[in-house]
């Protein structure tokens, strides 16, 4: 469809429409001859969600960010609410004490009075998220979608797949409470750019290790082995490392490392061939670094660098394997 039949459709004017263009929210095929757009069923998808969500507040980049990565779209809403949550107090605040102002004021006021009164009115501020936040029924399962989402299969879910789905998150709540909220006070630290990369690259790199064959694992192993390497040289990894270990790594390798798995591994083929796939190189690796002698100065160095941050023997799987990619999933950089 054309411009004009957008504009009908969608209410946005002409001017609307170049912008989020430009922005990068929509995508139109551009007629090589004419140089005219032409519109698709999704473009006016995307337009009725950019309406909603701009009349919910979210800015254009986080918007750019859920409809380029749809994903991801309960974190940020998860996120929004909580700033909503904190104005919405804010406001209250407010809305208390031009109360109790308006009550206390005299039929006959002037300067000084209204001074005096208004120096025992309080306006409370907007208080920044800290880790002492409530854990409430959002985070949780924005945690789950964290953990989960990028194995599911696509949707819809079968009833059963539904049953084990909910299962799945009910006993990781359950079970892994302690942890989940360690999860979510990392993602409260994320910025809108460390969430889309965060997502985009976990997706990625999840979706190419399950492709792997055989031979493409062993060489994946040799892969990680000069990655974990190059991971000791750099002192900003290492110091990245212990920094997000107790809040992040360490929570999530543990319900990754759980019998939770077994559920998930019902649900999705993606998830067996991933498993598969990371036991066959990370053993490899495992082997390497406790028999080899190059492997054994390698086991070494880690301990010695990363102190108390590293637990090779109890998950080793899950954490030879963010070790070899924890400056691409973690720190931004390119593979």
């Amino acid at each position: 469809m054309r411009m004009q039949d957008i504009c009908k459709i969608s209410g946005f004017t002409k001017r609307n429409i170049h912008y989020y263009i430009k922005e990068g929210l929509l995508s139109p095929v551009s007629d090589e001859q004419n140089g005219y757009y032409d519109f698709s069923e999704e473009e006016v998808k995307r337009l009725a969600l950019i309406r909603l969500f701009r009349s919910a507040g979210l800015s254009i980049s986080v918007i750019r960010s859920i409809l380029n990565t749809p994903d991801s779209t309960g974190l940020y809403l998860n996120q929004h609410i909580k700033e909503l949550q904190k104005e919405q107090k804010h406001l209250e605040g407010i809305l208390n004490a031009m109360n109790d102002l308006f009550e206390r004021l005299p039929v006959n006021t002037d300067i000084d009075k209204l001074y005096n009164l208004g120096v025992q009115i309080h306006i409370p501020e907007i208080q920044a998220y800290t880790e002492n936040d409530s854990f409430d029924a959002n985070d949780k399962l924005q945690v789950n979608r964290i953990l989960w989402v990028h194995f599911l299969p696509e949707p819809p879910l079968t009833e059963y797949q539904e049953f084990l789905w909910q299962k799945l998150n009910h006993l990781t709540n359950i079970q892994y409470n302690e942890n989940c909220q360690k999860i979510s006070q990392f993602l409260h630290t994320l910025s809108i750019t460390d969430i889309d990369r965060l997502f985009k690259k976990k997706d990625k790199h999840i979706n190419y290790v399950a492709s792997l064959d055989q031979e493409g694992c062993l060489q994946y192993a040799e892969e990680m082995k000069n990655r974990i390497h190059s991971f000791t040289k750099n002192d900003e990894n290492i110091d990245a490392w212990k920094r997000y270990y107790s809040l992040y790594i360490y929570p999530e390798i543990q319900i990754y490392d759980s019998e939770i798995c077994s559920i998930m591994l019902e649900i999705s083929p993606l998830f067996v061939n991933y498993c598969n796939n990371i036991h066959i190189a990370c053993e490899r690796v495992y082997d390497w670094l406790t028999e080899a002698s190059e492997g054994k100065d390698l086991e070494t160095l880690l301990l010695k660098l990363l102190e108390d941050k590293i637990d090779l023997i109890h998950s080793q799987h899950g954490e030879l394997e963010l070790l070899a990619n924890f400056p691409q999933l973690i720190l931004g950089a390119d593979w």
